[in-house]
């Protein structure tokens, strides 16, 4: 498997994509693109929407509270994580 993430440039990408949709291997890539490029091929386009500031703290609350590792939970910890929600999601801080 071969993962491309956060594609900003369709065409520094295109020698990856396998040569049909049997071929051996995947690969996954991750962009914030619309380009008709990234599809087509066999390959499918799969929209997934960003975490709300309130599943975000949950989640870093239950993976870091799952993996023992509770104790890095702090008011800082869950700012930097809305903060990067709100830039990744292009919404306001």
């Amino acid at each position: 498997m071969v993962v491309l993430d956060d594609i900003t440039d369709p065409a520094a990408v295109e020698s990856w994509w396998p040569n049909s949709p049997r071929g051996k291997g995947w690969t996954l890539a991750t962009t914030r693109l619309n380009d008709p490029r990234l599809t087509g091929g066999g390959r499918a386009r799969i929209d997934v929407d960003v975490y709300s500031p309130d599943e975000a703290t949950a989640y870093l609350t239950s993976r870091l509270t799952h993996g023992a590792k509770a104790h890095l939970i702090d008011d800082q910890a869950i700012s930097l994580t809305l903060s990067g929600i709100l830039e990744f999601s292009g919404a306001p801080p």
